[in-house]
């Protein structure tokens, strides 16, 4: 059987099409420009509008798309019969809840232990998230090509430079939010600019996302996704996954938010910027967030990833200054507010 598809060898953005092919013996091989390679080792990711498949034969950092939902389904048929029957002796039994502790253990260390993860992995996990999760939304505008993002850009680096090689991105998303990605990328959202405040508000968004830049707090909580996806596998053939449990815990925790807190106060001091706008973020956000739940674990605060507004309002209002001047003003703010403006007027002609 035939199946049309995208190749992305990992190190351009755009993708190749391509032929997926699969034989009567339920051997794959893929057929991009007239070049046959047969698919061996094949591991894939399934999410709600794709399905992406990598092999050892395409290499560290290549994988293949399938868009069409039911391509997705007969391919994942076949692939449901590679795997071979597990040994029903009790020696499998420890193995297989041996492995599950191994890596429920280390998920659970993994933050003390995140140094251990080279940082030559990052590009690669950088595009598997823009590639899964960012993968409809346009970039708008990067610090390579605005003065405003680059200033920004440049000012971390000036007052640290661990935080070297960042790269600062807006997307066109209608959610209020900023990301951090691996391979130190910060993404952020077009409507964040539309509905920030302040330049305080704004900048101490972008301190706080910063943060979790420079204690690669992404790379664990990726890390950590791929072994509990692992292990949702083990132990449920993958419903965990398909339900939104998984992708919960995917969130940076409690204590990594904190720390992003606090890393956000000092450098919004270097900055001489204030700590008001950031607080208003978080009760604003913790409130809009309240008016929203929906599931019963939403309204356990214990399991809640985020400190709490007050225990933030607190901690912002305690490390407020009053600056006489900053090199940031509203001006830049307004300059970013304009860029989207006019991104999205030209997005209406275009339709």
């Amino acid at each position: 059987m035939f199946f049309n598809a995208e190749l992305f060898d990992g190190k351009s953005s755009a993708g190749q099409s391509c032929t997926v092919i699969c034989n009567e013996n339920m051997q794959f091989s893929v057929n991009c420009q007239g070049e046959i390679t047969n698919l061996a080792n094949i591991s894939w990711q399934q999410t709600s509008t794709r399905l992406v498949l990598t092999s050892i034969s395409l290499g560290s950092y290549a994988n293949i798309v399938i868009t069409d939902p039911s391509d997705c389904q007969e391919i994942l048929k076949f692939l449901s019969k590679l795997k071979k029957p597990e040994a029903s002796h009790s020696k499998a039994i420890y193995v297989y809840f041996g492995i599950i502790g191994f890596f429920t253990g280390l998920w659970l260390f993994l933050d003390s232990l995140i140094f251990l993860i080279p940082t030559s992995i990052e590009p690669w996990l950088e595009q598997q998230a823009l590639l899964v999760h960012f993968y409809k939304n346009k970039s708008l505008a990067d610090d390579s090509n605005n003065q405003t993002l680059s200033k920004i850009k440049n000012a971390f680096i000036a007052i640290d430079s661990e935080l070297k090689g960042i790269k600062i991105d807006i997307i066109d998303c209608d959610e209020i939010n900023a990301v951090t990605l691996p391979n130190k990328r910060v993404l952020v959202y077009s409507k964040l600019i539309k509905q920030a405040q302040s330049i305080d508000e704004f900048m101490g968004i972008l301190a706080h996302e910063v943060t979790h830049v420079k204690y690669r707090h992404c790379i664990a909580a990726h890390v950590k996704l791929s072994f509990l996806d692992m292990i949702d596998k083990i132990i449920s053939g993958g419903a965990l996954s398909q339900s939104g449990v998984i992708m919960y815990f995917l969130q940076f925790s409690r204590d990594n938010e904190m720390q992003a807190d606090e890393g956000a106060i000092k450098y919004l001091d270097q900055l001489q910027l204030s700590t008001d706008g950031i607080k208003d973020f978080f009760v604003k956000s913790e409130l809009k967030e309240k008016s929203a739940k929906s599931k019963f674990w939403d309204y356990l605060d214990f399991l809640s990833t985020h400190p709490s507004s007050v225990d933030r309002s607190k901690l912002f209002d305690k490390h407020k200054k009053t600056y006489v001047k900053s090199d940031f003003t509203k001006d830049d703010l307004k300059k970013l507010k304009n860029l989207v403006a006019t991104q999205a007027k030209s997005a209406i002609k275009d339709l």
